[in-house]
């Protein structure tokens, strides 16, 4: 018996209230159960009451009424295209992606079964299959506009932001009241850096719907980044008072007590998001900045090895030979030793290479390309090539960031014979000729570094900051090889600071007039990295909350004992910073 073709008069309202949308589905179910009492075996019913319950998050009714319905008459592609939809809502994607196909099979232009299989590939990562379906959906149904949506999410997880914008914005456009979009807007716009347009968006989400945790938690961590700490735990405290187990608020909690140094309460807030989801890896890799932080190595190192299953890592290495984390014996082996972050990371711990050759390995160091000449300086038998070249055969591997953890390093352990790396003689040389007979003490300084750094806006400062220090009886030089224009408008008014970065060719080159230099005052870059690996005398200017590296409340690194490191005393003040630098320089002292 067909509901429909009988012109049922209860069954038209029902089905009418349910095309109203989410508001009135409650009450479309209830109608729908009355009918499904005349009707028990109608497989139409049971696919509109299933698809009802789907919409209204009960997941297991919805998915058990329409496997019933496909029992009774399998060949309903509404049904198993909304059966995907509920098995994707459980998370299982390849049941969901199953379903979906099925779906297509019976009907090859059905836009809604393509835009639900674009998001069951992405979940399992396939996302070029996913985007071709998503876009595939878009063709078959221009005004689709959540094709357009789940378009935006893939695109943005193969990195392409300003496309994954554009594609929410005309997901939008469609539907003007369309939640997930704004929310998701957000998220991009955050990728983008553009952090005030995402916190638009994200209120935007929350005026369409204010009991979704999810966006508070968003919002929580907008907020963070524009620096208004204290509003983003509000937010994300919101976040956990509407969804008491979503992982991902505690984590974003976490994060802003770290930055407000309520360290305790930060480890407090991220156990909690992994007791939640036992795998959070973002979580363990947050929970390690502040055991690292704090210095406690032990439990740090440990738990920084998450950082391979974090999302925050959109690139991992995938190699054939095993991992090396100091259990194997080495002797007579050949490890690889691969870059995986920054350069500053391969300055600090190149250092571990000659421990391993200790262990009678042999070693092969695998660097970027500005840091080829400069690693070839390292003591010992160590082979270095640059990264992307092919490598020779290896036994083992270890990223170096993993070095610490192999050799189980402590505060009391780190490796300090320096210095470790050196400057070229011939270019030493050609930096003294070129800086002529020197008449004062020379000061090389460095107040950026890369832009794209994740936390640039924390540790960068403007040239201008400076200035104080421009007044003393000192010869200052820029040690950068880039220079941001606010920097070049600043220069163009100080031309007593020397500038070199045309002859910077690479990290050999800077290496070179460090060692011209009698004191190198660095914000954390590289540069800071590789004064303390040469053994020059380098003062590092920190953040209130710094990168776990450099440690909490003392003014030297076990990492570079040559080091001397200036403190932020409160969040952004860089003046004091800046004072305490020219107050000890006026007493002479630059080492």
């Amino acid at each position: 018996m067909s509901i429909i073709s009988n012109s049922n008069e209860l069954f038209n309202h029902a089905f009418s209230l349910h095309q109203l949308g989410r508001v009135n589905v409650k009450e479309a179910i209830t109608f729908y159960q009355q009918l499904r009492e005349q009707f028990p075996h109608e497989p139409q019913l049971l696919t509109l009451l299933g698809s009802a319950c789907l919409q209204l998050e009960n997941i297991s009714e919805g998915i058990l009424l329409l496997e019933e319905s496909i029992k009774i008459h399998s060949n309903q592609p509404i049904a198993l295209s909304n059966l995907g939809n509920g098995f994707y809502k459980l998370m299982r994607f390849s049941e969901s992606l199953i379903y979906s196909d099925r779906a297509i099979a019976l009907d090859p232009n059905f836009a809604a079964a393509h835009s639900n299989r674009a998001d069951a590939l992405a979940k399992l990562t396939r996302f070029d299959e996913a985007l071709v379906s998503s876009e595939y959906a878009i063709t078959l149904k221009p005004d689709f506009a959540e094709a357009y949506c789940t378009r935006g999410s893939i695109l943005s997880e193969l990195n392409r932001f300003d496309e994954s914008l554009l594609s929410y914005d005309q997901a939008i456009t469609l539907k003007s009241g369309f939640f997930d979009a704004y929310n998701n807007r957000s998220t991009v716009l955050s990728e983008l850096k553009c952090f005030e347009e995402a916190l638009v968006s994200c209120n935007q989400a929350i005026a369409l719907n204010p009991y979704s945790a999810e966006v508070y938690s968003n919002r929580g961590a907008v907020l963070k980044e524009l620096k208004r700490f204290e509003e983003a735990l509000v937010s994300c405290n919101q976040a956990i008072e509407l969804k008491p187990d979503l992982s991902e608020a505690y984590n974003n909690k976490g994060n802003i007590l770290k930055e407000l140094k309520r360290f305790d309460e930060s480890l407090v807030s991220y156990d909690c998001a992994i007791m939640l989801k036992t795998n959070f890896s973002d979580a363990y890799l947050n929970k390690s900045f502040v055991k690292l932080l704090s210095g406690n190595y032990t439990e740090g190192w440990t738990l920084y090895e998450w950082r391979w299953k974090s999302v925050q890592r959109k690139k991992i290495r995938v190699f054939d030979r095993p991992l090396w984390l100091g259990e194997a014996p080495i002797a007579g082996k050949t490890v690889l030793i691969y870059e995986e972050q920054g350069l500053g990371d391969v300055i600090q711990c190149c250092r571990y290479a000659i421990m391993l050759e200790a262990l009678g390995a042999k070693v092969i160091l695998e660097v970027p390309e500005p840091l080829l000449s400069l690693m070839s300086t390292l003591q010992n038998d160590i082979t270095i090539v640059t990264t992307g070249e092919t490598l020779p055969a290896f036994d083992f591997q270890c990223p170096i960031m993993s070095l610490p953890l192999a050799f189980k390093t402590t505060i009391d352990t780190i490796p300090v014979n320096m210095p470790y790396l050196f400057s070229d003689i011939d270019k030493q040389k050609m930096w003294k000729d070129r800086l002529g007979i020197k008449t004062k003490p020379r000061i090389g300084l460095v107040c950026s570094g890369a832009i794209i750094h994740t936390e640039d806006t924390k540790r960068s400062i403007t040239l201008n900051l400076f200035g104080p220090l421009f007044d003393l009886p000192f010869e200052f030089h820029l040690l950068q090889k880039e220079i941001r224009p606010e920097d070049k408008v600043f220069l163009a008014e100080f031309s007593h600071v020397h500038t070199h970065q045309e002859n910077l060719i690479d990290f050999s080159d800077t290496a070179a007039l460090i060692d011209e230099m009698d004191l190198v005052i660095s914000v954390d870059t590289s540069v800071a990295h590789l004064a303390g690996a040469l053994g020059k005398p380098i003062w590092v200017l920190l953040s209130w909350v710094p990168d776990f590296r450099w440690l909490l409340d003392r003014a030297d690194s076990p990492w570079y004992p040559s080091a001397t490191l200036f403190r932020q005393p409160e969040r952004g003040n860089w003046e004091q910073v800046i004072e305490d630098v020219c107050m000890r320089l006026r007493q002479n002292r630059v080492c």
